[in-house]
C-alpha cells in the first residue's frame, strides 16, 4: 500500500463514519464518542512511533532533529532524562504551534512511583492501619496525600537509618528519593501554580523532563536538600504533548514518542510497557557500540510484545560508519538470532543524529526561526571559550567535527568541495542532511509507517471497532425489535379478547330484546339500548 491508496481507504472509511453518525435510529451516546473518537483517529493521521534506547545512545539528539532541530529533550554529557513521557506531533494549527500540553500524575501515581520499597516500614510503624497490606500496590491504595505525608517522610527515615553504613540498592535509594521530595514539595505555590495552567511554551518544557544535575546531592542521612521546587517538578509530571511543526513528522504523519527507559525506576518501566502496548511502532535505537547487556535485555522483553513493527537503528555517535557495517550490524544480527529474531544487515540502519540535528539547526538559523532557547542549547555543547563566538560558527565547528569523526570527511575535503553550510540555496545543508541518513530514515519511517497504518490505523483501531460498535447498535436495536414484536403479541391478543367479549355481550343484548314483551315496551327507547 502506497501513500495514495492509504489515503483514499482512509477516505472511504472516514465516509462510512459519517454514514453509521447520521443514521435514523437514535444512536447511544457511548457509541456516537466511539465512532467520533476512531474518526479522530483515523483523520488526524497520527501513528505513534515510541523511540526507546539505553543512556546516552543519542535519543534526546534523535527526537530533537525529528521535532525539527528544536532543542526540547536536553542534550549532554550524563544530563539524564526523567521517567516522563514525552510525545511530539506536527500541527497546523497556528494557535497550537510551539506549545505544551502537561497531564499531572495522579496521587495515586505519585504513590507508586515508591511505595514498593515502604510496605514493610509503614506496617512496623502503624501496624493496625496496614496488617492487611503486602504490596506497593495495595500500599498506594491505603496511603492518602498529603495527609500521609508525615507518615511517609517517617518510613524514609527510618528505611535509611536501618541501612547504617550499608550501601543502599540503587532502585531503592532512587525511590526514596523521590518520596522524600514529594513530601517536600507536594504542597508547593509554584507547583500549584503551574497545575492550572492550560498550555505551556515548548522552551518550558526542559524542567519537566529533565533530571537536575544536583539530583546525586541529596543526602537522605542528613536530610540536606540542594534541589528546589523549579527542580523537582518533573517528580509530579507524567507525560508532556508537543505541538510543533517538524517536516520530519509530517512526512511521516507520526507522533513521536519519547519515554523511560527500561532500566528506570519500576513504576517507570511500567510506564514505558504501557506506553508501548498502545503504541503502533517501536523504534530502536543503538549506540555505535551495538547492543550492550541492558539492550539484549529491553530487547528481548518488547519482542514478547505481539504485533508491533520495529524499526532498527544505529547512531554514528561512538563509531564511524564503516565499523558500524562491518563489525556491529554483524554482532547486533547474531545476538538479535539469540532472541530468535531473524534480520539482515537490510534492517539496520545508519546514520548520524547530532549531524542531522545541526543541519536543521543551520537551516532554522537561515530561516530567521532559530529560537533563543535553543542557540544557548547549542552554546552549551561547545567549551566555554568557544561560547561567546557566533552561532553560526559554533554550528559549523561542530558540524565539521562530525564529518571527520564519523565520516572520514576532513576540512581539506571540506574546502575542496567548496562547502558552505550557510549557502542561500541551502545547498550545504542539503549535503549535511545527504551525509547524515536522516532523509533515509525517514524515508524507510513513511514507508514503514503507510503500510503498517493500514493494518493498524484503518483495520486494527479503524474499520474493525466501527464493525463491533456497529454490531453493538445492531443488537441494541435487534432487542428493541424483539420487545416490538412481543409487545404486538400482547397487543393482539387483549384485541381478541376484547373482540370476544363484545360478541358475547352482543349474543347477551339480542337474547335479552327477544324475551321482552314487544307490546310492552317504548320502541324508540329499545332502539336505543340496540343501538349502544
Amino acid at each position: 500500500m502506497d501513500i495514495r491508496q492509504y489515503d483514499k481507504k482512509r477516505d472511504e472509511l472516514v465516509g462510512f463514519i459519517d454514514q453509521a453518525l447520521q443514521l435514523k435510529c437514535d444512536l447511544p451516546e457511548r457509541i456516537k464518542e466511539n465512532l467520533t473518537a476512531i474518526r479522530s483517529k483515523v483523520y488526524e493521521n497520527q501513528f505513534r512511533i515510541v523511540l526507546i534506547s539505553e543512556f546516552e545512545s543519542g535519543k534526546s539528539t534523535t527526537f530533537n532533529a525529528i521535532c525539527g532541530g528544536q532543542e526540547i529533550s536536553p542534550r549532554g554529557h550524563n544530563i539524564r532524562t526523567s521517567g516522563t513521557v514525552v510525545a511530539a506531533q506536527n500541527t497546523l494549527d497556528s494557535k497550537k504551534v510551539n506549545t505544551a500540553d502537561v497531564i499531572w500524575r495522579s496521587d495515586r501515581e505519585l504513590l507508586l512511583c515508591f511505595a514498593k520499597y515502604l510496605v514493610q516500614t509503614v506496617k512496623e510503624l502503624e501496624p493496625e492501619r496496614f496488617k492487611t497490606c503486602a504490596l506497593g500496590e495495595q500500599l498506594s491504595s491505603m496511603l492518602r496525600l498529603p495527609q500521609d505525608i508525615p507518615l511517609i517522610r517517617k518510613a524514609v527515615e527510618k528505611r535509611v537509618q536501618g541501612y547504617g553504613r550499608n550501601v543502599i540498592e540503587q532502585g531503592e535509594e532512587e525511590a526514596l528519593r523521590i518520596a522524600w521530595l514529594i513530601c517536600e514539595f507536594y504542597d508547593a505555590p509554584l507547583l500549584e501554580q503551574m497545575k492550572q495552567k492550560d498550555h505551556f511554551a515548548v522552551c518550558d518544557v526542559e524542567n519537566m523532563v529533565c533530571v537536575p544535575v544536583k539530583w546525586g546531592e541529596l543526602d537522605l542521612t542528613s536530610g540536606q536538600n540542594p534541589l528546589k521546587v523549579s527542580d523537582c517538578i518533573f517528580l509530579f509530571v507524567k507525560e508532556v504533548k508537543l505541538y510543533i511543526q517538524s517536516e520530519s513528522l509530517k512526512r511521516s504523519g507520526s507522533v513521536i514518542i519519547d519515554c523511560p527507559g527500561l532500566s528506570a525506576s519500576d513504576y517507570d518501566t511500567q510506564v514505558t510497557f504501557d506506553i508501548v502496548e498502545n503504541a503502533d511502532a517501536i523504534w530502536m535505537l543503538y549506540n555505535g557500540m551495538g547492543m550492550g547487556k541492558a539492550a539484549i535485555e529491553y530487547s528481548h522483553q518488547l519482542m514478547q510484545l505481539k504485533n508491533k513493527s520495529m524499526f532498527f537503528t544505529i547512531n554514528t555517535k561512538i563509531s564511524d560508519e564503516e565499523n558500524i557495517q562491518n563489525v556491529i550490524i554483524p554482532d547486533c544480527i547474531k545476538k538479535m538470532k539469540k532472541l530468535n529474531r531473524d534480520l539482515c544487515a537490510d534492517d539496520f540502519h545508519i546514520y548520524d543524529a547530532l549531524l542531522a540535528l545541526l543541519a536543521l539547526q543551520a537551516e532554522r538559523f537561515i530561516d530567521g526561526t532559530l529560537d533563543v532557547h535553543s542557540i544557548n542549547a547549542i552554546r552549551s555543547q561547545v567549551v566555554k571559550k568557544q561560547r561567546d563566538l557566533p552561532i553560526e560558527k559554533i554550528i559549523n565547528t561542530l558540524v565539521e567535527k562530525c564529518f571527520v569523526n564519523n565520516h572520514g570527511i576532513s576540512s581539506e575535503d571540506l574546502r575542496d568541495m567548496n562547502f558552505d553550510l550557510f549557502a542561500k540555496d541551502k545547498s550545504g545543508i542539503a549535503f549535511v542532511k545527504k551525509v547524515s541518513g536522516l532523509d533515509k530514515i525517514v524515508e524507510k519511517l513513511e514507508n514503514a509507517v503507510v503500510e503498517q497504518k493500514g493494518q493498524s490505523i484503518l483495520i486494527d483501531n479503524g474499520s474493525e471497532k466501527v464493525i463491533e460498535l456497529l454490531k453493538q447498535v445492531e443488537a441494541d436495536l435487534q432487542v428493541i425489535e424483539q420487545a416490538a414484536l412481543d409487545d404486538e403479541e400482547t397487543v393482539r391478543a387483549e384485541f381478541e379478547a376484547a373482540e370476544e367479549k363484545l360478541k358475547q355481550f352482543v349474543n347477551f343484548c339480542e337474547n335479552e330484546l327477544e324475551d321482552l314483551d314487544d307490546s310492552g315496551i317504548d320502541h324508540c327507547l329499545a332502539l336505543d339500548y340496540w343501538e349502544r
